[in-house]
């Protein structure tokens, strides 16, 4: 994955970071990508800006924000297992 982009911002290991506060952004960029390699790149910058806005959160209440994240990450798992056709982690099969 490393020197893939999604749309123009920094891949997952890339050094430079989007913005923490960008978590949505990021989240509605991988949900709109068409392109398996782009995909990729955009579910972990997405879940990237969610933990590095999680540490951020620290102690402080913003229980609609964590619910919010949860139900993207959510999504993001929803995409690598249907889009990217990575295995369900959750079945028992």
């Amino acid at each position: 994955m490393h020197g893939l982009e999604c749309r123009g911002q920094p891949s997952f290991a890339a050094s430079a970071r989007v913005p923490v506060t960008d978590w949505k952004r990021q989240v509605q960029k991988a949900m709109r990508e068409l392109d398996p390699a782009r995909l990729t790149a955009c579910v972990h910058d997405a879940e990237w800006a969610i933990y590095q806005r999680w540490q951020e959160l620290g102690a402080r209440s913003s229980i609609e924000e964590r619910g919010a994240m949860a139900a993207a990450v959510d999504v993001l798992l929803s995409i690598t297992i249907h889009k990217l056709g990575w295995p369900d982690f959750r079945s028992n099969s």
